[in-house]
């Protein structure tokens, strides 16, 4: 699996939680974790072995390609970079997460876009990358 460890895989397998541990490693995204529940649990593990194992391998095809698909921060061990605005210019204690990207996240075309029209927010305050490259283990 592309995301966490052998030992976690192992532990919810061995526990007989399959559908946990094969969502859970397919991606690091909750919400790309809750879609291949749903996927699984509506069609079947061969549909899921195809579209988060064999196309995931192949394409694209698990790409975020909305700013509205990412977290809006990483989990507390999460690597990967985050967005960040300053709510209050000048005052450094003020930075808060607009968007998180996980170091496993593929972009579709390798780019994102953050229209005015959906928030103004990167385009009225100071902005920052935030990288964190806390391991997962």
């Amino acid at each position: 699996f592309p995301f966490g460890d052998a030992d976690t895989c192992h532990s919810k397998m061995k526990a007989g939680d399959w559908l946990e541990a094969f969502c859970e490693l397919s991606s690091d995204i909750p919400d790309a974790q809750t879609k291949c529940r749903v996927e699984i649990a509506e069609s079947s593990w061969d549909g899921a072995v195809e579209i988060y194992l064999v196309n995931q391998i192949s394409s694209n095809a698990n790409c975020i390609a909305s700013v509205a698909d990412l977290p809006r921060t990483l989990d507390e061990c999460q690597s990967g970079v985050s967005l960040q605005y300053q709510a209050r210019p000048g005052d450094e204690s003020s930075w808060t997460d607009l968007l998180a990207i996980p170091s496993t996240a593929t972009l579709c075309n390798n780019s994102l876009s953050l229209l005015a029209s959906d928030d103004l927010t990167p385009f009225v305050h100071p902005l920052r990358f935030q990288q964190c490259t806390r391991p997962v283990t």
